[in-house]
């Protein structure tokens, strides 16, 4: 054990002396655990750092529990030498409308600066907080996290298509929206030739380079493609299956693009990449808009192309590339669409502070757009007809502002 890690868990010692009086006032404690910096999940006995400075006075992180189990939390040294910091330790869980109030916390365990918690907790989401004793407390920390219970083991996640190509219209996340059967005469997108290639390469076919030989290596020269919408998650995914011999092979695609999901291997899906998850933003953009998890942060439209500059500008243009593929510049996008209007709104997420761009316009009589992490060209979620598609904000991932 590393003279770092072993700084930690000495701290676990005190945990069982906990004390609850803070040196720093509540209403200093209050605003730094609204706002903390997000650093995602943290693993059961793994430690992480952060530092608490003017634009971060505290930090946060995530673990879920799947049964009952003893959890130990503790601050400490991030490396020999360092200098201590007078650390507060907060835990929340996640309920209905949140994080709410914190659960437990602790500063000065067992008479040093640092804090260490430990209780036992039932099976549910939770959040580590740590903020400076002090609105002017700075320095880098250690944070570490221990757990004892059945509640530490991560469930095996089961891939959302099911076990076998034959279990897709029995799985319950998902609809299946169509069916179609494909032969080397069908008039292919782009997208969709880079798909057979991909698919057919699944099987012994590994020489394959065009669709053309794609086709006429797999039985009657007949591709199988279906359409799945999986609506709690607003995404959708394209699956290409087809004979060889006796046995069926294929793949499974991200509904918007070429990424490979699951491989088709003598009817069996392997190498499944995906699992059933719940979208934050809502199924629809209206939804988002009406959301109660969400606060509107500013809204503005916009006509001209000065109106937007540098990432913004960039933005517009991915958005509208959703309705208009060949849009390259902020002008093409405001031609492109109806009235020559473009509405910007940013969103809040209550619970994780994830912050939101959306980009939507009007496109025959229908809304089309984009939802952004607001400091990316990162899509959170596609805007189709109203619609989302395409959805990466989801309720058991880490949290995508670190993406």
């Amino acid at each position: 054990m590393n003279s770092r890690i072993a700084s930690i868990v000495s701290l676990v010692l005190f945990a069982g002396a906990c004390v609850d009086g803070d040196a720093a006032s509540e209403a200093s404690l209050a605003v730094a655990a609204a706002g903390p910096a997000e650093h995602g999940a943290l693993a059961f006995g793994t430690a992480d750092t952060a530092a608490l400075t003017a634009r971060a006075s505290a930090h946060a992180w995530h673990f879920r529990l799947t049964a009952p189990a003893t959890v130990t939390v503790a601050t400490g040294l991030p490396a020999p030498k360092a200098r201590a910091v007078d650390t507060v330790l907060r835990l929340y869980r996640r309920g209905p409308s949140g994080w709410g109030r914190h659960i437990a916390r602790n500063d000065d365990a067992g008479g040093t600066p640092w804090s260490a918690l430990t209780r036992a907790l039932d099976a549910g989401e939770y959040r580590i907080v740590v903020a400076g004793a002090r609105d002017t407390t700075r320095g880098t920390f250690a944070v570490r996290l221990d757990c004892a219970g059945l509640g530490c083991t991560e469930p095996v996640p089961m891939c959302v298509f099911g076990e076998t190509f034959r279990d897709l219209d029995s799985q319950p996340a998902l609809r299946v929206t169509g069916r179609r059967r494909w032969t080397a005469t069908t008039r292919l997108t782009e997208l969709d030739r880079r798909r057979v290639v991909i698919a057919v390469q699944q099987s012994s076919h590994t020489d394959v380079t065009t669709p053309e030989e794609a086709f006429a290596r797999v039985d009657q020269g007949e591709i199988n493609r279906v359409d799945i919408y999986e609506p709690a998650a607003a995404r959708t995914f394209v699956a290409l299956e087809y004979g060889v011999g006796d046995n069926s092979y294929g793949a499974f695609f991200d509904g918007l693009g070429d990424t490979l999901v699951a491989r088709i291997h003598d009817g069996d899906i392997l190498d499944c990449a995906v699992v059933a998850e719940t979208c934050l933003l809502g199924a629809t953009y209206g939804d988002l808009r009406q959301s109660p998890d969400f606060t509107a942060a500013g809204a503005r439209r916009i006509t001209a192309p000065g109106d937007v500059a540098g990432l913004e500008a960039e933005q517009v243009v991915r958005a509208v590339q959703e309705s208009h593929a060949d849009v390259r510049t902020v002008a093409d996008a405001l031609a492109a669409v109806d009235g020559g209007e473009i509405n910007l709104a940013r969103f809040v997420h209550r619970a994780t502070g994830t912050e939101l761009l959306a980009v939507e316009y009007g496109a025959g009589d229908n809304s089309y757009g984009a939802v952004f992490y607001s400091s990316s060209l990162s899509l959170a979620a596609a805007i189709h007809d109203g619609d989302f598609y395409g959805c990466t904000f989801f309720a058991s991932t880490d949290t995508p502002a670190q993406r």
